[in-house]
């Protein structure tokens, strides 16, 4: 069913080999899908994925197959352009939700991309 599973990224720009020693313990990639309220079901969390790779890629690479095992749409922040545009040049923009039109300056002419 399209739509049931949605997944949140709380996503990183760099791996863990560029990472300087001041940030030596920053945070991890972490992913997140939720099978959404269906029916008389509650919500439930039914994969989590949590790292932080030498190389940012390898966690955009394994959240984009979790993403279409899953065939779920990603929410992911807007600040998080390096995932984003590693998926469009890999033509993975279609797993990600549109953001909201009220979010948008100008509301009435806005295109949600």
């Amino acid at each position: 069913m399209d739509g049931l599973y949605v997944a949140g990224i709380d996503g990183i720009d760099i791996g863990a080999k560029d990472t300087s020693e001041n940030t030596k313990n920053a945070s991890d990639f972490c992913m997140i899908i939720y099978k959404r309220a269906f029916g008389l079901q509650d919500p439930k969390i039914v994969a989590l994925y949590k790292e932080r790779p030498n190389d940012q890629r390898t966690a955009y690479r394994n959240a984009m197959i979790l993403a279409q095992y899953y065939n779920s749409r990603i929410n992911i922040e807007a600040t998080r352009v390096a995932m984003l545009n590693w998926a469009r040049d890999r033509g993975y923009l279609s797993y990600f939700m549109k953001r909201p039109r009220a979010t948008l300056t100008d509301i009435q002419k806005g295109v949600s991309k």
